[in-house]
């Protein structure tokens, strides 16, 4: 199968769920192609939380610094019990 046809075959395949999809092409002329399914919350809440916390820090420690991110996450957790969302609104504008 040609390159671009197994290009075009992973994104159609994923195209229905969100998903992430790496094709290579080695030097020596294969193909390599894998994705794996990104959008399966985890069925434990407090799991799932984890994983956004960690992505988040993955994602907006380097634009905004680990302390501002770390008051984000503890206003986000808050907002069940927040009486206002504006502490949450200035730490992201």
């Amino acid at each position: 199968m040609a390159a671009a046809d197994a290009a075009a075959n992973t994104r159609q395949s994923i195209a229905s769920r969100p998903a992430a999809a790496v094709v290579l092409r080695t030097r020596d002329g294969r193909t390599l192609t894998g994705e794996a399914d990104v959008g399966i919350p985890s069925a434990d809440p407090q799991a799932q939380w984890h994983k956004l916390v960690a992505k988040a820090q993955s994602i907006a420690a380097p634009v905004i610094g680990a302390a501002r991110l770390a008051k984000v996450v503890e206003a986000v957790e808050g907002l069940d019990s927040a009486g206002s969302i504006r502490p949450l609104m200035k730490l992201l504008a």
